[in-house]
């Protein structure tokens, strides 16, 4: 019985001692692959995991690249994607002109003129209102990715020449504001809802003021869910639009038309080819400006072509 006894005593030695043993080889273990404490509150990261981290996220590195893209406001990241600015010089024989459409973008008839643009290799720019940018920000993103520019038109179509300074400035910042964070680019000229503008306008509007030289007066004859008129007679009012334009259109010309509207938009059909091939070229507002050697100001109008309004 006794040596049954200690034989009993001796196995339990032989286990505590194993379990002793490999607890001291789990704790060491755990200690080693366990960052320690660096002496900050609140952080466990090693120095070299801290070194790691850094060099992943170095300036100019991938990693850098896609945090900032990911965590940065949009509006931070337009700001280092200017519009398209063609290289292209005047040499005063082309003719050129600069299309541009208002109080867009629309569900339908911006893509579709996009589609016209880029079929005559043309590009526009779009004076876009903030409200409908928030409404339809992939249409805004098209209309950049087809090499065309956006610019403000006002966040909801108010009069500035009607509002306070203070007024006219938030109302200006949120339009901005909706457009760049889904157009990834800066937005660079602003147009005066109705044209309208006074002193106050161009001392609180800090960009330049885009207004036009030829007004198709597309707007005029939108046509209508329900409108009244035959087919025979909005096709002689689109006729109309496109003779005129065709036979007055000068060179440098800042043509205004709305992307809103089934009118505009065969009009575009018809005019922007049969200029492209009498040997017109279609541009936006800044690639005129910039043929012209000209430095668009900021609280500046301008007009035909792209000069500055003497006029209040």
């Amino acid at each position: 019985m006794k040596k049954r006894n200690k034989n009993i005593v001796n196995i339990l030695s032989v286990l505590v001692i194993v379990l002793s043993v490999a607890f001291v080889i789990i704790h060491f273990s755990s200690s080693k692959s366990t960052p320690k404490d660096n002496g900050v509150t609140g952080t466990t990261a090693s120095q070299s995991d801290k070194a790691g981290t850094e060099e992943a996220t170095a300036p100019g590195s991938t990693a850098d690249t896609t945090a900032g893209t990911s965590a940065a406001p949009a509006t931070e990241a337009a700001t280092v994607a200017p519009p398209p600015v063609t290289t292209e010089k005047y040499d005063g024989e082309a003719r050129y002109a600069a299309f541009t459409f208002d109080d867009g973008p629309n569900a339908t008839i911006t893509n579709e003129v996009l589609k016209v643009l880029k079929e005559n290799n043309a590009r526009a720019t779009f004076f876009i209102l903030g409200q409908n940018a928030k409404t339809y920000p992939n249409i805004v993103k098209n209309i950049v990715d087809a090499g065309c520019e956006v610019g403000t038109h006002s966040y909801s179509h108010k009069n500035y020449s009607k509002l306070s300074a203070d007024e006219i400035k938030s109302d200006l910042s949120s339009s901005i504001k909706a457009i760049e964070e889904v157009s990834g680019t800066t937005v660079r000229l602003f147009r005066a809802p109705y044209g309208a503008y006074n002193n106050t306008v161009k001392e609180s509007v800090n960009r330049p003021i885009i207004l036009w030289s030829y007004d198709t007066r597309d707007w005029a004859y939108k046509i209508k869910k329900n409108d009244s008129r035959s087919a025979a007679q909005i096709e002689a009012d689109k006729k109309s639009i496109e003779n005129k334009l065709l036979n007055f259109i000068r060179d440098g010309e800042i043509v205004l038309m709305h992307d809103m509207n089934k009118m505009t938009l065969d009009v575009c059909k018809d005019v922007i080819p049969k200029l492209v091939k009498d040997g017109w070229k279609i541009v936006s507002v800044s690639e005129l400006a910039a043929m012209r050697g000209k430095e668009l100001t900021n609280g500046t109008v301008y007009s035909r072509p792209i000069v500055e309004q003497k006029t209040n």
